[in-house]
């Protein structure tokens, strides 16, 4: 957002790509959907979107509402509709580990984004929380599900950022 909400649209609908957020507001609108679910193999995968509380930089009339409010609401949609549920948020670690919290055992994996750098992947309840700095554990994850779901396209992203993540450029191109 920090490029201004036009330009991060822009950019999204030119790569094809779907933004989530199930807290960012304008006013009492909802800028994006907050989840989706994505199938490969037969598995049901739920992914819901969060992203930082308070102003958006770069976008004044946008703000992040509270991110464990939008979450719950999202994962009760999901519930039963999904065979794992990923919550990826944009969120400094300590927000990020009150979310593992308040949902253990409603949801799979937390994967963090914003400060995660040298923080260590961990189980809070039944929910693993994944800082996207963390190359040990997205290098781990990335390898069971590329067993799991060998001819994936999202298992080979997955791999590709793990790869990045470690400085291993060949494999994050291939």
């Amino acid at each position: 957002l920090a490029a201004g909400l036009p330009f991060l649209k822009a950019s999204a609908e030119k790569a094809k790509l779907k933004l989530l957020s199930a807290n960012l507001r304008e006013g009492e609108k909802s800028l994006f959907e907050g989840s989706t679910v994505w199938t490969g193999s037969g598995v049901k995968v739920g992914l819901i979107g969060l992203s930082a509380p308070g102003p958006a930089l770069g976008a004044p009339k946008v703000t992040g509402a509270p991110v464990v409010e939008a979450a719950k609401a999202e994962v009760a949609k999901l519930k039963g509709k999904v065979d794992v549920l990923v919550v990826l948020a944009a969120v400094p670690y300590a927000e990020a580990l009150k979310l593992s919290n308040e949902l253990q055992d409603s949801v799979d994996f937390v994967v963090q984004s914003s400060d995660s750098r040298g923080q260590v992947a961990q189980e809070v309840g039944g929910t693993h929380l994944i800082g996207a700095g963390d190359r040990g554990s997205a290098t781990r994850y990335a390898i069971q599900a590329r067993k799991a779901l060998p001819n994936e396209p999202l298992t080979h992203l997955l791999r590709a950022q793990a790869a990045q993540l470690s400085g291993d450029g060949a494999t994050s191109r291939r």
